[in-house]
């Protein structure tokens, strides 16, 4: 399972995840629809709106790194979590050895198991975390971000943790002092920074329109 909580700082509390992410208003326009799920190419893609109510979704991940980053997950309470859990820790699938760890078994389950498709939403980059050392433009932290997650992409193979420090090391930086850069900025939670709602991806804006209409 992932193992990711001391790695990643809440930035910005005051981001109503509720509201913000889960209301039937954002699941209708946030999500990446019928995109693939493991980048750049892959037969296996993310549902239509017309095949996946909104009230369907009940688990939220997030590309990082190119692969489907494990650093930050939402589930709904019920079955399905139940199902999903049981399945990801199962001991034959923890048996097969995934190089990628709970990433790369998750991806698994995702493409040889329809049931656990079928509840899947794919949020925009730096929607549910943003990165703080490796990563590339459009996955650094900025200011008002959620959640930054500090060590790159190492849920990915165990070798990026030491690869990380590396980094660090090679630019001057260290990577204690990178933890202690963010906590030091992380926000707290006042009515007077709260944050506006992502912006709406345009593309879901057209397919939930025409979807509206011809209900």
């Amino acid at each position: 399972m992932p193992d990711s909580a001391q790695n990643a700082i809440i930035m910005n509390p005051s981001i109503p995840i509720h509201t913000h992410y889960l209301s039937p208003a954002s699941l209708l326009v946030l999500p990446l629809r019928e995109t693939p799920i493991f980048p750049p190419h892959s037969t296996t893609r993310t549902l239509s709106l017309r095949a996946q109510p909104v009230s369907q979704i009940a688990l939220i991940l997030q590309h990082g790194g190119g692969i489907l980053h494990t650093g930050s997950i939402v589930m709904r309470r019920g079955d399905y979590a139940d199902f999903v859990l049981d399945s990801w820790g199962d001991p034959l699938v923890r048996s097969y050895g995934f190089p990628g760890e709970d990433s790369q078994a998750i991806e698994h389950l995702l493409q040889f198991h329809s049931t656990i498709l079928e509840g899947l939403a794919i949020m925009p980059k730096r929607s549910l975390l943003s990165f703080g050392v490796t990563a590339g433009e459009d996955e650094q932290f900025h200011e008002g971000d959620f959640v930054v997650h500090l060590d790159g992409y190492c849920t990915f193979f165990p070798l990026w943790k030491i690869l990380t420090d590396f980094r660090c090391q090679e630019q001057g930086r260290s990577c204690e002092k990178e933890f202690m850069r963010y906590w030091a900025q992380r926000g707290s939670i006042t009515v007077e920074n709260e944050q506006v709602p992502p912006q709406n991806n345009p593309q879901n804006n057209k397919v939930a329109k025409r979807y509206i209409l011809e209900v």
